[in-house]
């Protein structure tokens, strides 16, 4: 049996990547006799963007602050 990797960003907040990630998982297992483990790629780039969140406010609003100022004086 072989093994197969899939390399994604799958755990953001959009369901639609999550399943996407799962269905191809699934239909290669299926399909192809395959062990497939999924490998969330997380680049600082994309996750930048996710570091504010409307729940952070509600959670812990010093960390909201902190992150908003980071993300205004930020270069990149």
């Amino acid at each position: 049996m072989r093994n197969v990797g899939i390399l994604t960003i799958h755990a953001v907040y959009n369901y639609g990547a999550m399943l996407q990630a799962y269905a191809l998982q699934k239909y290669i297992s299926d399909n192809y006799e395959c062990v497939v483990d999924i490998i969330d790629y997380r680049p600082y780039s994309i996750y930048k963007a996710y570091d504010i969140y409307w729940v952070d406010i509600v959670r812990d609003p010093r960390r909201f602050f902190r992150s908003l100022k980071r993300l205004i004086f930020s270069n990149g």
